[in-house]
């Protein structure tokens, strides 16, 4: 009894009994965290949280940190009252600041927030309180030893924030 066996000659391609799905989430910006300081840099970025807001329909709050570890003159103060009236002063003129600045980039009108403190600490802050979707802040890209000495506000925000956040370079195109 002798067995035959065939050997295919054509093969058929394979094909899959489904077809691959794609599950894709669908990104929520609801409230965008734009710092600054008042700088171009913090001008440019100002204008990408501005595009953001209007494309996500967002809400957009600007933020200002005054700082009163960045003017010594605080620490020599002869008293409590006069301590007191160069901290309303900083507080006053950051307010108008914000407003001017808020006016020269133009665009809707956002919530405008003036704080004390820290800047790394009081944009992580208030990025909880609010659950902010996204930070936008510009970067000043201080390199060597300006950076190992005075640290890096951008880089504090984006080692610890707990939402995206988008860092501005500092280089502006011609």
């Amino acid at each position: 009894m002798e067995t035959r066996m065939e050997i295919p000659t054509q093969t058929k391609p394979l094909s899959i009994a489904a077809p691959l799905l794609s599950v894709r989430t669908e990104v929520r910006i609801e409230r965008i965290l734009c710092p600054v300081d008042f700088s171009p840099f913090s001008g440019r970025a100002y204008d990408y949280a501005q595009s953001i807001a209007g494309q996500y329909r967002a809400t957009l709050v600007v933020q200002h940190v005054v700082d009163l570890g960045q003017h010594p003159s605080a620490d020599f103060s002869v008293s409590a009252t006069v301590y007191e009236d160069f901290r309303a002063k900083l507080i006053a003129d950051a307010q108008n600041d914000l407003q001017e600045f808020v006016k020269k980039y133009g665009g809707d009108s956002p919530e405008r927030i003036v704080q004390e403190g820290m800047a790394a600490e009081a944009i992580l802050s208030l990025s909880q309180e609010r659950s902010i979707s996204l930070i936008v802040m510009g970067t000043h890209g201080r390199r060597g030893f300006d950076l190992l000495m005075l640290g890096s506000v951008t880089q504090d925000v984006l080692r610890n924030a707990s939402c995206p956040v988008l860092a501005v370079c500092h280089t502006i195109p011609v």
